[in-house]
């Protein structure tokens, strides 16, 4: 057919983790798609800051920035100076810290210490959001 090069990709079992599929383990390690925080706020880019402060549940001071496909864009920090005018797009950080789901929580609990990260985020391998893990939190889950 005139291809020099072919090549066939199928997905391997790394990648099937990292989408967050269930798999079965002969570990106990908990792992963080156990543990990350489902009940986190999320925005869009095109929103106004001082519609979503207004919404952010008691206790968080973040919001993920998803596209509608629920792929993740940024973090927007509210204890950050921000400018109420401004929109989402505007104050977000792009290119959250993000982990894939099948990691073991004490892994990453100690590299979120390391590094004094107190947010990060779990996705998919394409980036789709799973979840917030909270160092926090998920060092209690060790």
């Amino acid at each position: 057919m005139g291809f020099d090069d072919v090549y066939d990709y199928g997905a391997g079992k790394a990648d099937w983790i990292s989408m967050g599929l269930p798999v079965e383990r002969r570990d106990a390690q908990p792992r963080i798609e156990q543990v990350a925080r489902k009940d986190v706020p999320t925005c869009g880019v095109h929103e106004g800051l001082s519609q979503v402060r207004a919404r952010l549940p008691e206790g968080w001071n973040v919001c993920v920035v998803l596209n509608e496909d629920r792929i993740v864009l940024g973090l927007v920090d509210f204890s950050d100076q921000l400018d109420e005018s401004q929109s989402i797009e505007d104050v977000m950080h792009p290119a959250p810290l993000t982990f894939r789901p099948g990691r073991p929580v004490a892994q990453i609990c100690e590299y979120l210490k390391s590094k004094n990260v107190t947010v990060a985020l779990v996705t998919t391998s394409v980036g789709l959001f799973i979840g917030t893990l909270r160092r926090d939190e998920l060092c209690q889950h060790q």
